[in-house]
């Protein structure tokens, strides 16, 4: 009897002392998901463009065998497109849907088939889907785009130059974000895949804005230690880097604003290292370099008539410097804009027969060449 006792007395005390241990929060280390990241571990990643920046069905890109072969040689290893409108919706009874279902699979898969990854930039991405907007973007819109694509899309960015068609700031970027973006993960991990997603595709990549960028990741970081949760870290931060006409007058004003895109993106690095100093992943990993860095669009002009659109010596070094520059300051991923949805001006890569242009002979002069990229 005395036996018995002592061997119950011990058992009860080993299920208390279990059930005290279990009741301890967790470490961030502990709580944070091991995922599957191995996408942000692509070398070539860099060599990435845009489709059809204004076209429902994706454009030439992916209609044309042409220019579908033209992207396949030139080895564009992801291809950023965005979602203009709901699914099937009319905006008058008896008009034609102004993006389909249809368009939307039709664009993805062809982006895939032509060995790319998909990066789908989530509304708002214009003036027209903006908050007060007749088609104002919504947490709803957003989940019925991660259905539709399922498990074919690893890549989304949340808004498209949201300072400039929103003119959100930082703060109430951070803001959209939380509200958003953790739920578009959960919601994703529901239907039994991830999702990753970055941002903010802000307008410039000025030293100026490395402020800006420091107020929404700090905001974010606030909400993680609160909450320990990753789904609401960016998993990249992305901007743009389009030259002024004043930066492309010259060789020597085109070298010294990719050079001052380089020290930004450093100075990015330092930025996003320095929030997250100290926080580690399941792994105990710090999570900082995990946040990758994208220039999701890039180009020597935003000027559609640009002459330097013809200049071989101009446009080789302006490719050739920029490509440098994403390698020599660890960009992950980089997107020419576009391929071809301006019909074959400045912007574009290729014309409206798909014809080669300066920028995509240097573009692939350097995509092929790569030993990375292969």
């Amino acid at each position: 009897m005395r036996c018995n006792l002592f061997i119950l007395c011990a058992c009860l005390i080993i299920l208390l002392s279990s059930s005290a241990q279990a009741q301890v929060p967790s470490s961030p280390q502990q709580s944070l998901p091991i995922l599957d990241r191995s996408i942000f571990d692509k070398p070539y990643m860099i060599y990435g463009s845009e489709i059809g920046g204004w076209n429902m069905d994706g454009g030439n890109a992916i209609s044309n065998p042409v220019c579908r072969q033209k992207v396949m040689d030139a080895k564009v290893r992801v291809i950023r497109w965005a979602n203009w409108a709901k699914f099937d919706y009319m905006k008058q009874k008896g008009s034609e849907p102004k993006q389909t279902l249809a368009q939307f699979n039709m664009v993805v898969d062809g982006i895939r088939s032509m060995g790319a990854y998909p990066l789908i930039k989530l509304p708002p991405v214009w003036n027209k889907q903006c908050d007060s907007a007749i088609d104002s973007w919504n947490l709803d819109w957003l989940k019925e785009i991660i259905k539709a694509a399922g498990n074919r899309v690893q890549l989304y960015e949340f808004a498209n130059e949201p300072n400039n068609y929103c003119h959100w700031d930082a703060a109430t970027y951070a803001d959209n974000w939380k509200k958003t973006v953790p739920a578009l993960k959960e919601y994703a991990r529901s239907l039994g895949f991830e999702i990753y997603v970055g941002g903010p595709a802000w307008t410039n990549s000025n030293q100026s804005d490395i402020a800006r960028l420091k107020v929404f990741l700090d905001s974010i970081k606030q909400d993680f230690v609160l909450h320990v949760n990753r789904d609401e870290l960016p998993d990249f931060v992305s901007t743009h880097t389009y030259m002024t006409e004043h930066e492309n007058s010259s060789p020597e004003n085109m070298q010294k604003a990719i050079h001052n895109w380089g020290k930004f993106y450093d100075d990015l690095r330092e930025t996003i290292d320095q929030e997250f100093q100290g926080i580690n992943d399941a792994s105990g990993n710090p999570l900082g370099p995990q946040i990758k860095i994208a220039d999701t669009e890039y180009n020597f002009t935003i000027v559609h008539d640009n002459p330097k659109q013809n200049d071989p010596p101009f446009i080789h070094a302006y490719m050739k410097g920029m490509m440098n520059m994403f390698r020599e300051h660890n960009i992950w991923l980089a997107n020419q804009f576009t391929i071809q949805s301006h019909h074959g001006e400045a912007l574009d890569m290729l014309t409206d027969d798909c014809t080669d242009k300066l920028l995509y002979s240097s573009f692939k002069f350097h995509s092929t060449r790569d030993p990375l990229n292969q």
